[in-house]
């Protein structure tokens, strides 16, 4: 896993990371990804999806977008830095 520093883009904050599984991913099992990345950065939310599997993204499209625009929404991102 390269860190954002490395691929020269600018360095991500500790606790601006979303990170969101769903705990019946077959490709990725939660317990070896996304439970682990959580605890990489500091201060990462992680949003677990009961039930679904690896493409949530379009299982369940709408409750991870609207997820996914609070969380932004929470941490003030869209805002200028």
């Amino acid at each position: 896993m390269r860190c954002s520093r490395d691929a020269g883009l600018p360095r991500r904050r500790d606790g601006d990371c979303f990170n969101l599984q769903g705990d019946d991913d077959q490709i990725l099992p939660f317990a070896d990804s996304g439970l682990l990345q959580s605890k990489r950065v500091k201060d990462a939310t992680l949003k677990v999806y009961k039930g679904a599997p690896h493409g949530l993204r379009a299982t369940l499209k709408d409750q991870v977008y609207a997820d996914l625009l609070a969380f932004i929404d929470r941490k003030e991102l869209w805002r200028a830095a």
